[in-house]
């Protein structure tokens, strides 16, 4: 079983991908369905 510790450091390397996709803007967000895909699942 994984520890605190390592959850922690996914849940922190699934924010700083969300934020490069993020990045891109509300309009590409909502324009495509494989950003919205991928950021959801993350």
């Amino acid at each position: 079983m994984r520890d605190d510790r390592e959850r922690l450091k996914d849940i922190l390397e699934a924010i700083e991908q969300i934020e490069k996709y993020a990045g891109q803007g509300r309009k590409a967000f909502e324009l495509d369905e494989l950003i919205q895909t991928w950021i959801l699942h993350h």
